[in-house]
């Protein structure tokens, strides 16, 4: 059981994919690749192979950013935050389950000597 609820707290700490993110914000802004083309200097294909890119060089997300008129780092930064938050609950959570386990031991122990004293 407490296997599981580390596996669980691990997933929740998954770094976002910035390349998906990048193409979402660029379809919604009404943009093209060639605009990121243009504002990174970078070819067409290696723009397109960047959707599926879950992290990308700090400089050519800069130049992004500022062709979209968006700040990918404070997107990064807030879904690290909002992780990190996310994990402390889960710690929590964890702490307090295996404070109930070694309470229900205690309880168990002293249901235990209560029915050899019968």
């Amino acid at each position: 059981m407490l296997k599981v609820t580390i596996m669980a707290i691990n997933q929740t700490n998954k770094m976002p994919n910035l390349g998906e993110i990048i193409f979402d914000k660029m379809y919604e802004k009404g943009k093209n690749q060639a605009l990121l083309v243009k504002y990174t200097g970078k070819g067409a294909t290696i723009i397109s192979g960047m959707r599926n890119k879950a992290s990308i060089q700090t400089d050519v997300l800069w130049n992004i950013s500022k062709a979209l008129n968006y700040d990918f780092f404070e997107h990064i930064s807030n879904a690290l935050n909002s992780s990190t938050e996310n994990s402390k609950t889960k710690q929590q959570q964890f702490n307090e389950m295996q404070q109930q386990i070694i309470d229900l031991q205690k309880e168990v122990a002293i249901y235990k000597d209560l029915l050899k004293s019968r």
